[in-house]
C-alpha cells in the first residue's frame, strides 16, 4: 500500500463540492513549486487509485475544461459562446483523449490565454458605462437578478449581462435613492471595480510560457490540475490558500494571524468578527464594527478584502499595523486610533464541543453538539473534549441521557470518529476503509473503558456526512443510539487523502494542497452510507430539502455492503501483537444489542402524537423548504428539532427504567 493510501486512513473530510471563483495560487508556507511538466505522472498516480475510475478518459477530460470556464466565469459574463465551444464539443473527445494521452497541455494553456483575453475585452468595456441613467438603473435594481444557461452569443450580448452585472454589484451599495449622490456612487463603483479585478488579477498572473516566473507557471499548472482532478469526483480538489487554511483550522482547530475578521462594503472596511482566543482578542481594545482605515500604513480603500485578509492572517509572522476609527457612542466623540496586532499561530476555541444539561423528571440529560471531528494541539481534539465534557458533568451527578447532536457536521478525522464512538462502547471494530486495489484497514476502539453506557440519541440532518455518518452508524450498529433527525444524512461514505495537514513523501505536489478520494468506508454492520445515508430512526422534519443524495455512484467497483464485523477475527492483526489484542481486546468485545432500540416503534407513536399537536410541523409538512427558507425560520425548526430530540430521549428514559 503506497503512501497516498496511508494517508487516506487518517483523514475523511466534508463534501464540500462547489466551485470557488478564483484559481489556487501557491502558499506562502510552499518550498517547492508544481511545474507543468510535473502534471502527467501526478495525474496517472492519482487516477490509477481513484475508486471509480483507474484512468482519465474522454469524459473526465471533457469535463474538465467545463469546469476550467466555469471556475473562471461561473456567471457567464466573460466569454462567448463561440470561444467556448471548440474546447468542449464531445466530438473532439477522442482527439482530447489523445493529447492527454501524449501528455500534451497545449488546449489547457489556450484556454488560459482565452481567459485571460476576455479580462481585457471586459475592462475595454466597462471603461465604456456610464451612470447617470437613473431610470436604467432603477429598472435593473427593481428587476430580477439575471443567470445565464449559455455564454454570450455575441460582443453586444456580453456588453449587456456585464452591465447588468455591474449595476448590480454598485446598487447592493448604494441605498434606494443614492443616483443623485454622485460621491456615494463614484464609490460603489470603485468597490465594485475592485470586486471584479480582484478575481481577475489571479487569472492575468498565470502563465504557460516558458520564459514566465516559475511562480506564474506553477500556479497554472495547480488550475489545470484542479480542473482535471475535481472532475474525476466531486470531493476531489486541488484547494486555494483560503480553503487550505479553512480545512486546517477545521481538522487541527489550529490557526494563524491576527483573528480579525474584515468586510468591505462602500463606506469603508470594517471588523466583522474577533475570533475568540486569537490574538487581536488576546491583545483587547479592538471592536466588532471599528472601521479598518489601514494596515501596515496602506489605505484599505486601496485594497480588495483578499489582500486585506491577507495583510490581517496572511501566514508570515509580525505584527498588523491597524488605523482604527471608532464611531461615536455614548458620549464619546469619533476615536481615531492604532494597534500593533501580532500575527502568531493560535488555538481556535470555537467550534469545539458544546456542552449542556438539563435536568428532567427522568434524570439529567447532557446534550452535546460536535461539529466536526478534529485533533490538533495536545489535549485539543473531539474525542476528549467528549470525554471532558461528560466528565464534568458526570462530577455534578448521575447521567442519565445523552443527546448527541451532529446535525450539519461534515466530517473531519476518522481517527477522531472512531474515538468518539468508543466513548460508548467498550472494544470493537467501529469501521473499516476498502480501496479500489483492495486493499483494507479496519479501524478498532481498543480502550474497554466508556464514559456513558445509558440511553443516547443522536440527532442529525441532511448535511450530517462523512466521519459524523461513521459515528451516527456505528452507534446504530451496536445499538447504542437511537438515530433522530431529518430522513436520510448527507450519504457521503467516501474517503479522502489530504495533503494540508499531513505530508507523504518528499515530492514535487508535497506542498500543493490536495485532498483527493482513494476508497470507501463500512461500519460494524458491513454498511456504507453512500449515497444512501445513515436512515433516521424517528423521523424529526428539518428545513433542508430532501431530495436524492448528490454523492456519485462512480466507485462502482466497491460494494455497498461487505459482511459484518461485530466478530473480530484480528485477520488483518500482525502476529507479534495478536496476543495482546487477546489479552485486553477480544475479552471486552462490544454486543449489539436491542435493550433500547427495541422501543423505537413506542418512540416513533409518541414523537407523531406531539408533532400533529404542534402547528408549526403541520405547515412545515405542507410547505417546501425553500418556502421557509430565512434565518429566523431556520433557528426556529432547528429549536424545535432539538425539542423533540429531548421528548424522544424523556420516553426513552421512562421506557427503560420501566421495563
Amino acid at each position: 500500500m503506497n503512501w497516498w493510501v496511508i494517508l487516506a486512513c487518517c483523514v475523511l473530510l466534508c463534501g464540500e463540492h462547489a466551485f470557488c471563483a478564483a484559481p489556487v495560487t501557491a502558499s506562502s508556507e510552499a518550498t517547492q513549486q508544481l511545474d507543468l511538466a510535473d502534471l502527467p505522472k501526478l495525474l496517472h498516480e492519482l487516477a490509477a487509485f481513484n475508486p471509480g475510475k483507474k484512468s482519465i478518459d474522454e469524459e473526465v477530460l471533457l469535463r474538465s475544461r467545463e469546469k476550467l470556464f466555469s471556475l473562471f466565469d461561473p456567471e457567464k459574463i466573460y466569454l462567448l459562446e463561440s470561444e467556448v465551444a471548440p474546447f468542449v464539443t464531445p466530438q473532439n473527445g477522442k482527439r482530447f483523449l489523445s493529447e492527454y494521452q501524449q501528455n500534451i497541455f497545449t488546449a489547457y494553456y489556450s484556454m488560459l490565454d482565452l481567459c485571460r483575453a476576455a479580462i481585457l475585452r471586459s475592462r475595454t468595456i466597462r471603461k465604456g458605462f456610464f451612470f447617470t441613467d437613473s431610470q436604467t438603473i432603477d429598472k435593473i435594481r427593481t428587476g430580477p437578478s439575471r443567470s445565464y444557461d449559455h455564454y454570450a452569443a455575441d460582443r453586444n450580448d456580453l456588453t449587456s449581462r456585464l452591465f447588468h452585472k455591474y449595476v448590480r454589484l454598485i446598487t447592493d451599495r448604494l441605498p434606494t435613492d443614492a443616483e443623485s449622490d454622485s460621491k456615494r456612487v463614484q464609490s460603489a463603483v470603485a468597490v465594485a471595480e475592485r470586486q471584479l479585478e480582484a478575481h481577475e488579477s489571479s487569472w492575468l498572473a498565470l502563465d504557460t510560457s516558458p520564459r514566465a516566473l516559475k511562480e506564474k507557471r506553477s500556479a497554472a499548472a495547480r488550475v489545470i490540475l484542479k480542473t482535471i482532478l475535481s472532475s474525476l469526483d466531486m470531493h476531489s480538489d486541488v484547494m486555494g490558500e483560503k480553503g487550505a487554511r479553512d480545512i486546517r483550522e477545521r481538522l487541527t482547530k489550529e490557526s494563524f494571524g491576527t483573528g480579525v475578521v474584515p468586510y468591505i462594503d462602500d463606506t469603508g472596511c470594517f471588523v466583522k468578527k474577533i475570533v475568540r482566543g486569537s490574538p487581536a482578542d488576546l491583545l483587547g481594545g479592538i471592536f466588532v464594527s471599528d472601521r479598518i482605515v489601514s494596515i501596515d500604513r496602506k489605505p484599505c480603500s486601496e485594497m480588495s478584502v483578499s489582500e486585506i485578509n491577507e495583510l490581517l492572517n496572511g501566514e508570515k509572522k509580525g505584527f498588523a499595523l491597524c488605523a482604527l476609527k471608532r464611531a461615536a457612542v455614548q458620549g464619546k466623540g469619533e476615536q481615531m486610533l492604532t494597534v500593533s496586532i501580532p500575527r502568531s499561530q493560535y488555538t481556535v476555541l470555537e467550534g469545539r464541543v458544546e456542552a449542556k444539561k438539563l435536568a428532567t423528571p427522568y434524570g439529567t440529560i447532557v446534550i452535546l453538539r460536535l461539529h466536526s471531528f478534529y485533533r490538533g494541539a495536545p489535549g485539543v481534539s473531539s474525542s476528549e473534549d467528549v470525554k471532558a465534557a461528560l466528565a464534568e458533568a458526570s462530577s455534578q451527578g448521575p447521567i442519565a441521557g445523552v443527546i448527541l447532536d451532529l446535525r450539519d457536521n461534515g466530517g473531519g478525522y476518522i481517527t477522531e470518529a472512531v474515538r468518539v464512538v468508543g466513548e460508548f462502547i467498550k472494544t470493537g471494530v467501529v469501521m473499516m476503509a476498502c480501496y479500489a486495489d483492495g486493499s483494507r484497514l479496519v479501524f478498532r476502539d481498543i480502550d474497554p473503558d466508556i464514559v456513558f453506557s445509558g440511553p443516547m440519541v443522536v440527532l442529525t440532518s441532511k448535511d450530517t456526512a462523512s466521519a459524523a455518518e461513521i459515528v451516527s452508524q456505528a452507534l446504530k450498529d451496536y445499538g447504542r443510539a437511537i438515530i433522530v433527525g431529518d430522513p436520510q444524512t448527507y450519504g457521503k461514505g467516501s474517503i479522502q487523502m489530504q495533503t494540508v495537514t499531513d505530508k507523504g513523501e518528499k515530492d514535487v505536489w508535497e506542498n500543493v494542497p490536495l485532498r483527493y478520494t482513494v476508497g470507501r468506508f463500512y461500519t460494524v454492520s458491513g454498511y456504507s452510507p453512500q449515497r444512501l445515508g445513515v436512515k433516521a430512526d424517528i423521523v424529526i422534519p428539518g428545513m433542508r430539502k430532501q431530495g436524492s443524495s448528490e454523492e456519485e455512484a462512480a466507485d462502482g467497483r466497491l460494494q455497498q455492503k461487505i459482511d459484518p464485523l461485530f466478530h473480530d477475527s484480528l485477520d488483518d492483526v500482525q502476529l507479534e501483537v495478536k496476543g495482546w489484542y487477546q489479552e485486553h481486546y477480544l475479552p471486552f468485545i462490544q454486543e449489539p444489542t436491542d435493550r433500547y432500540r427495541r422501543w423505537i416503534p413506542v418512540l416513533q407513536k409518541k414523537s407523531t402524537v406531539r408533532m400533529r399537536q404542534n402547528p408549526l410541523w403541520a405547515i412545515l409538512a405542507q410547505k417546501p423548504a425553500s418556502a421557509l427558507e430565512n434565518e429566523g425560520a431556520q433557528v426556529k425548526i432547528d429549536d424545535l428539532q432539538m425539542a423533540e430530540a429531548i421528548a424522544i430521549e424523556e420516553d426513552l428514559l421512562q421506557l427503560s427504567k420501566n421495563r
